[in-house]
C-alpha cells in the first residue's frame, strides 16, 4: 500500500465537526453512515480529504476496526 499522508485525512475534532454539522450529503443504513461535505474551493485544505469513525458497537476488535479504515483508506486514495 502507498502512504495516505496526513494532510489528506481528517485528524482533528474541529475537521470532524464540521461535517458533522454541516454535511451537504447524508447516507445511512444499519450499519453505516456516510457524510460528505462538498470542497470549498477558496480554502486552504487539500481537495479531498477522509475522516473515518469505526465504532465500537460495529466492529468490538480494534485490530478489525482498524483493518477496516486502512482498507477503506486505500480505496479512497485510488
Amino acid at each position: 500500500m502507498h502512504a495516505f499522508p496526513a494532510s489528506h485525512r481528517l485528524c482533528q475534532p474541529e475537521d470532524y465537526d464540521a461535517v458533522f454539522k454541516q454535511a451537504d450529503h447524508r447516507v445511512s443504513d444499519q450499519s453505516l453512515v456516510l457524510l460528505a461535505r462538498r470542497h470549498r474551493p477558496s480554502s486552504s485544505e487539500a481537495p479531498h480529504r477522509l475522516g473515518l469513525v469505526v465504532g465500537k458497537k460495529a466492529v468490538a476488535k480494534a485490530v478489525k476496526r482498524n483493518l477496516l479504515k486502512r482498507l477503506a483508506r486505500e480505496a479512497f486514495r485510488k
